[in-house]
């Protein structure tokens, strides 16, 4: 039975010192036909680990029904990771965020009575136990630790791969006695179902249980934050559990272009030169099917988009984003060089300049050194592409210098006193050194610079070779194979490691004039080169003719895909009320209460009026999107987002009427502080007028406690206040109608202030004016809280200025509930639903295209394509729909939730910045008929949807 412990440079398994080079992929947004090509992938790319987060509401969908079968088969993906010789991360969670709907909590938590979310709430914690209990049951015996014979991998011995797991994520809330009784029962939890690996956080030394490893999160200032991490956390290793690539994207914002390929490179070598780990976030993109996205808590309308790649390495589709390259080069010197890295002796740091990127203009140096060599990491500044300070020299120990060509790269870095294999030592290397397997070494740097590297006291200069060169140069030196290349061509070049157990794959070495290894670890030759090179781990180098039937098959040509015809099935008899589905409730609810943990509800209000008016009404009980019908016709959207308005005016004749509402819940907040938002309809609507309050007054009052409102908060500490000075405005109220006070989102800076809505002296609310809450920032003021007469409202911000106070004091709008406009009145609900086949009726005239003459009623689509067959050239990559011409609405293809798009408004203004979705491989049907229906919520055609080909991906056009 293997053993794990750890010091305060890495991770020790079977007494052997590791290091963790780890990327994420979520098997939750990959389908699983792609798991092992992705996780292939990630081991091309030199990773040695990959982290995967568990979605718990995934896996149970209903309390106590767990379901780890097909795509939610999270052991199948463990033993993916475990056959390709990696280490496995797990984030069982039970909160992991990643932009998922409710951060991966299952909705039924939100009807338990008496639970509190991601806190030390009893109904809770026993939630958790029993989730924990079941997801340790599948993998449990997965784990480094467990008993098993070695197995066969390159990087993992024991009984499995799992070497960590994460408690929680970004749990940073300064109240110590609440992360004792939650974080501290989830560890207890973890050990009692029997994972024993190490427990790491990713909290920012914000809160840690007493065992835990404390993680760090980020992209920028890795450097100067991992030193101060190895201070005070001496005695563990320093982990970058989320060295986020991107933010995820979202709708109606255009797309952040992803970091630069250079700029990750760079931020890796920082991690490296703290003596850090990390896990890149994400290292494969995904998508967010069905209604599994949630929302950016930053902002109360930034619902994420459908694609969930993120400014991945590899992209949703599986192809290569143009990051690849240089994420495998820093990754791959990473984990080849593992031995080195981990054990670089860096208790007591050098001093040195910080590298500036960008903005600085010299270079900036890391010198680290340990029991098996040492590294001098370079960091240039100044901008890529642009006139550069000349290459630096490095000055040696000995007094001799060193040449260090860096062209237009942001980093470079220069192994020294490294032991290569037996009695070689690498004295020095100008070039960045790539790859080591035996005897064989891969060194890089940019084409016609020369290189200066000694083994053995036995210097060797040679030239990079040029752009005209398909091939690196292979020089043997003091019994050493060393490969020269340029950065492009190690595109060509691949190492191995020799396999074991079943023999299966190709002998290890290093391979050259192959694209990468086949799923069977066989090299594939490049399709333009005769031959390839192979240098065996003794460093003797042959080279392999490739015959034209054992060459990699030249793409066909892709097979034309087409839409028949279209069939629709209007939804009038729902938007109208006259539906058969209606059936009877008490009162307006929340979407959960109703049986619809995700999607659309609709509710639909019947009344009468005495005379005709017409009404201003607000909805401050409701979330995210009301699609509204008065008596059949469109009555506009009510909620936030693109295209919709905080109020809704309608129009009554004296007599009878109906009101629906089609009730969208469009992602639920990730993150932050509103998690647990209700979804729906679930209170009165109201006719309000706005109060006139003028510009408020600056107040002096006592601070607040934050955490003494309400806890837990978010980088809120225990002894965190409001700001002395209050926004202050007095409201004459003499009737016992309810106030609402709208907040409204700032932009930039100010968008992350919080604070506290005071009302006639109480703490009433807690909001971020950057997300102000699924209900657009309304908070709704009923007695008791009000008082018969002047009412003093105040807002005491944290931490804010005065300009931010300005600017929001500027923007708060009072409204007066004067008529509660659903008080009289019976309330029916209905399921949102697929019609059945007869519903729909054949377009027989042509289908329209886009807005046209759309009555503005949801409609349901139907047609159909033809996938094709292996021998037609099949899609392994999947397919894609575009969207072009819709509106708002879902994908389905053969029954398979593709997902979400948003290409316009119902006035037919572009939102996106999505408008195609991806139809992963194992929705299909090759060489058959696939179906392909649409729920549009305005009713626009299809006429200009088409199905593509994945041969890019989703974003580009």
């Amino acid at each position: 039975m293997a053993s794990i412990t750890y010091d305060g440079q890495s991770f020790v398994l079977d007494g052997r010192r590791i290091w963790i080079v780890s990327g994420s992929i979520n098997y939750a947004r990959v389908p699983r036909c792609c798991w092992a090509d992705r996780i292939h992938k990630a081991r091309e790319a030199g990773l040695n680990c990959v982290e995967t987060p568990v979605i718990w509401s995934r896996h149970e969908a209903r309390p106590g029904q767990f379901d780890f079968t097909g795509e939610n088969d999270v052991r199948h993906f463990v033993e993916l990771v475990g056959k390709a010789g990696m280490y496995c991360i797990l984030r069982p969670g039970p909160f992991v965020g990643q932009g998922c709907d409710l951060g991966g909590l299952p909705p039924w938590l939100l009807t338990t009575p008496n639970v509190r979310l991601r806190t030390n709430s009893q109904a809770f914690l026993e939630a958790c136990s029993r989730y924990i209990t079941a997801l340790a049951g599948q993998v449990r015996d997965l784990q480094v630790v467990s008993p098993g014979s070695r197995r066969a991998a390159a990087a993992a011995a024991g009984g499995g791969p799992i070497v960590l797991i994460q408690n929680e994520s970004g749990w940073t809330c300064g109240h110590d006695g609440l992360a004792a009784g939650y974080l501290g029962e989830l560890d207890r939890y973890y050990r009692e179902a029997g994972l024993a690996v190490p427990i790491v956080n990713a909290n920012d030394l914000w809160q840690g249980v007493e065992g835990e490893i404390d993680g760090w999160t980020g992209y920028d200032g890795l450097l100067s934050h991992l030193r101060q991490l190895g201070w005070v956390r001496s005695d563990q290793p320093r982990m970058v559990m989320d060295l986020r690539l991107a933010a995820e994207r979202a709708w109606g914002r255009a797309a952040e272009p992803a970091h630069d390929g250079g700029d990750i490179l760079a931020r890796i070598m920082e991690v490296l030169a703290a003596g850090g780990q990390f896990n890149l976030s994400p290292f494969a993109g995904g998508t967010f099917d069905g209604f599994s996205a949630g929302r950016d808590p930053s902002r109360a309308d930034a619902f994420l988009t459908t694609s969930a790649d993120a400014g991945a390495p590899v992209g949703e589709t599986g192809s290569w984003a143009a990051s690849f390259r240089q994420v495998r080069r820093g990754c791959m010197f990473a984990s080849r060089f593992a031995r080195v890295l981990s054990h670089l002796e860096l208790r007591s740091p050098q001093v040195s300049l910080l590298p500036q990127g960008a903005a600085g203009t010299g270079t900036s140096v890391i010198h680290c050194s340990g029991a098996q060599g040492g590294v001098a990491f370079l960091f240039a500044g100044g901008e890529r592409g642009k006139t550069r300070a000349a290459d630096p020299t490095l000055l040696l120990q000995d007094g001799s210098t060193l040449p260090v060509p860096m062209g237009d790269e942001p980093a470079a870095w220069c192994l020294l006193d490294t032991r290569l294999a037996g009695r070689s030592q690498l004295n020095y290397c100008n070039l960045s050194a790539f790859a080591l397997v035996g005897r064989a070494f891969v060194c890089a740097g940019p084409e016609g610079a020369r290189a200066h590297l000694s083994i053995n006291g036995s210097p060797l200069e040679a030239p990079v070779p040029t752009g005209s060169a398909r091939l690196p140069t292979v020089i043997e030196h003091e019994g050493i194979a060393v490969v020269i290349a340029n950065y492009a061509q190690l595109d060509l070049v691949h190492p191995t490691d020799t396999p074991t157990g079943n023999g299966s794959g190709a002998p290890g070495g290093i391979y050259i004039g192959v694209t990468g290894f086949d799923a069977d670890g066989r090299p594939i030759p490049h399709p333009d080169l005769k031959a390839y090179q192979f240098i065996d781990a003794e460093g003797n180098a042959a080279t392999h003719k490739v015959h034209a039937a054992n060459g990699p098959a030249r793409p066909t040509k892709s097979a034309r895909l087409v839409l028949g015809e279209w069939s629709c099935a209007k939804q009038r008899n729902y938007a109208d009320g006259s539906g058969p589905r209606f059936a009877a409730i008490e009162k307006p609810a929340d979407l959960v209460s109703l049986g619809a943990p995700y999607g659309y509800g609709w509710y639909r209000f019947s009344m009468s009026a005495n005379s005709p008016r017409k009404s201003k009404v607000i909805f401050p009980h409701s979330a995210h999107r009301l699609h509204l019908y008065m008596d059949g016709e469109s009555a506009g959207v009510a909620g936030i987002g693109p295209g919709a308005t905080s109020a809704a005016t309608l129009s009554l004749k004296k007599g009878r009427h109906t009101l629906v509402a089609l009730a969208e819940n469009l992602g639920r907040v990730a993150g932050g502080s509103d998690l647990g938002e209700q979804t729906g309809l679930y209170g009165h609507a109201w006719e309000a007028k706005e109060v006139r309050v003028g510009k408020p007054k600056i107040v002096a009052s006592d601070p607040v406690n934050l955490l003494t409102f309400r806890a837990p908060l978010w980088r809120v500490q225990e002894d965190d206040v409001t700001d002395p000075a209050r926004l202050t405005w007095t409201v004459p109220h003499r009737s016992k109608t309810p106030l609402v006070v709208h907040i409204p989102e700032l932009e930039g800076p100010a968008a992350a202030v919080s604070g506290l809505l005071i009302v006639n002296g109480r703490p009433f609310h807690y909001f971020q004016t950057g997300g102000a809450g699924a209900g657009g920032g309304m908070v709704f003021l009923d007695l008791p809280a009000l008082n018969r007469g002047n009412n003093e409202i105040q807002i005491a911000l944290s931490h804010a200025t005065r300009e931010h106070a300005d600017e929001l004091g500027a923007k708060v709008r009072i409204y007066d509930c004067i008529d509660c406009f659903t008080a009289k009145g019976e309330w029916a609900y209905a399921r949102w639903e697929r019609p059945g086949t007869d519903a729909f009726e054949l377009m027989r005239g042509g289908v329209p295209a886009g807005r046209g003459k759309s009555d503005g009623l949801p409609a349901w689509w139907k047609s159909s394509f033809a996938a094709p067959s292996p021998e037609e050239g099949a899609a392994p990559h999947g397919l894609l729909f575009d969207c072009a011409g819709l509106s708002k609405g879902q994908v389905f293809v053969n029954k398979h939730h593709i997902g979400r798009y948003w290409t316009a408004t119902g006035a037919g203004k572009a939102v996106g910045p999505q408008t195609r979705l991806y139809i992963p491989p194992s929705a299909l049907l090759g060489g058959s008929e696939n179906e392909v229906c649409i729920f549009d919520e305005h009713g626009f055609g299809p006429g200009k949807c088409r199905v593509l080909h994945a041969d890019g991906g989703v974003w580009d056009s």
